[in-house]
């Protein structure tokens, strides 16, 4: 016979932690998989690209900009599309630079 009985902190601590890791460490793994298998299909194709581009000769107008410091932006934190939060809310909405970045430590955490 088996007796049921309230939750055991052990068995609510799985459910809230080890679990959403594990799914989040998938679908980490998925993304890095997408992103690699993508590089590959343009890596075929971005090799012709360079000789193509090798020959274009740069105008002076663009050098021009270069120099002056025109061209270069300074990179806003929110230019990635990401908010600033802390790591755990981005852990449970699953936001995909987040788990690029931290695949290895899920991995670990699994």
């Amino acid at each position: 016979m088996v007796i049921s009985g309230p939750l055991t902190p052990a068995q609510v601590s799985f459910l809230l932690g080890i679990i959403p890791v594990c799914v989040a460490w998938l679908y980490s793994e998925f993304l890095e998989y997408k992103k690699t298998a993508a590089s590959l299909k343009t890596g075929r194709d971005s090799d012709i690209n360079l000789v193509e581009l090798g020959n274009d000769t740069v105008k002076e107008d663009d050098r021009a900009v270069l120099l002056e410091g025109g061209g270069l932006q300074s990179a806003s934190p929110r230019s990635h599309g990401s908010f600033i939060a802390s790591p755990v809310v981005r852990l449970f909405t699953m936001e995909e630079s987040f788990l690029l970045e931290n695949r290895l430590t899920l991995r670990a955490m699994s």
